[in-house]
C-alpha cells in the first residue's frame, strides 16, 4: 500500500481530515525512496520499532514487513483513526494516539528499540531531546529531517552548521547522514529537500565529564553569542560568574586561545572546559 497524491486526497475526503501545515504534514509518495529507507534500517524479524508520526502507513507498512512488531505514535486524532483502519487487520502494527513528547516507553514490554521518524522542523529538536531521556532503551534512531536541520546534526568541527545542538546529539549518539531526498518524493510538497539521519546511541557518552549540566551550560553560553570569542562568551554577566581574567585564565589553563570562537573547539575541548570549571568552583 503506497498511496499516490490522488489517494492520499481521496482518503483525506473520505475521513474528513486537512492536511495540515502546523504539525508538518507531508506525507512520502515515492516507493523507491521507500525501500530505499527501509533497506537502510537493517531490521531483522525479532526487531520492535518505535515510529513516530506514521502519516498514512506508507512506511510503517514496509517496517512492518521486516520486523517483528511497530509501535507508531500518531498526534492527528482523524489522521490517527484513518491509519487505524488501513491496519485493523495487521496483528504486528499497533498504532497509538498522542503526542510522543508525552508518550511514557515504560509502557512498552520491550527492551530495545529501533526509533524510526519524520520529524516536522519546528519540532524536531524537542523530539530529539525526548529520545536521549530513553536512550537506555533505543538501539538506533532513523530521522527524516529538513536538509538544513540534518546538516546542522551531522556537522563537523569548523563547519558554519557546527552548533550547539551538534554537540548535544554528539555527545549521546553517533550520527551518519544516510541519504537526501528530493522535497517532491512527499505530497504536499515541502519547500526543502529532507535527509535521512542515522543515529546509534551510545552505551557511554562519547565523553566522560565531572558533570554534564555545567558541559551544556558553557556550550550553550559559548555558542549564545558564536561571532564573539570565547573569553567574551565565558564573561558575559549571565555565563559562568567569572570575569575576563578568570575566563582567560581556565581557557589558558586548558591550552585554548581566549580567542577563538565556539565553532572551532571540538567536545573534547569543550568537556575540558568544563571539568576545570568544576574544579576551579570547588
Amino acid at each position: 500500500m503506497m498511496l499516490t497524491k490522488n489517494g492520499i486526497i481521496e482518503l483525506s475526503k473520505r475521513n474528513g481530515f486537512f492536511l495540515s501545515k502546523k504539525l508538518g504534514q507531508n506525507f512520502l509518495i515515492d516507493k523507491n525512496v521507500r525501500d530505499k529507507i527501509v533497506r537502510h534500517l537493517g531490521l531483522k524479524k525479532e526487531d520492535a520499532v518505535f515510529e513516530i508520526g506514521p502519516g498514512l502507513g506508507s512506511l510503517t507498512e514496509a517496517i512492518a514487513a521486516s520486523c517483528r512488531i511497530v509501535y507508531a505514535v500518531e498526534i492527528d486524532r482523524k489522521i490517527y483513526e484513518a491509519v487505524s483502519d488501513i491496519f485493523s487487520r495487521s496483528p504486528n502494527v499497533r498504532i497509538l494516539n498522542g503526542d510522543v513528547i508525552d508518550f511514557d516507553m515504560a509502557v512498552l514490554s520491550e527492551d530495545r528499540l529501533k526509533v524510526v521518524g519524520a520529524l516536522p522542523f519546528y519540532i524536531t529538536s524537542p523530539i530529539i531531546q525526548y529520545l536521549m531521556q530513553w536512550k537506555g532503551r533505543i538501539d538506533e534512531i532513523y530521522i527524516v529531517i529538513q536538509k538544513e536541520v540534518a546538516d546542522r546534526l551531522a556537522a563537523k568541527t569548523g563547519d558554519k552548521d557546527y552548533g550547539a545542538f551538534t554537540l548535544f546529539v554528539r555527545y549521546h549518539t553517533k550520527v551518519q547522514h544516510v541519504m537526501d531526498i528530493k522535497k517532491n518524493c512527499f505530497f504536499p510538497v515541502p519547500k526543502v529537500d529532507s535527509s535521512l539521519l542515522k543515529m546509534t546511541v551510545l552505551d557511554t557518552p562519547s565523553v566522560m565529564v565531572k558533570d554534564d549540566q555545567t558541559l551544556f551550560k558553557i556550550i550553550r553560553q559559548s555558542f549564545g553569542q558564536r561571532r564573539k570569542t570565547l573569553l567574551t562568551s565565558l564573561s558575559h554577566k549571565r555565563g559562568l560568574g567569572l570575569d575576563k581574567d578568570g575566563v582567560r585564565h581556565l581557557l589558558k589553563a586548558v591550552g585554548i586561545d581566549p580567542k577563538m570562537r565556539p565553532e572551532g573547539l571540538s567536545l573534547e575541548q569543550f568537556a575540558a572546559i568544563s571539568d576545570a570549571f568544576v574544579d576551579f568552583v570547588l
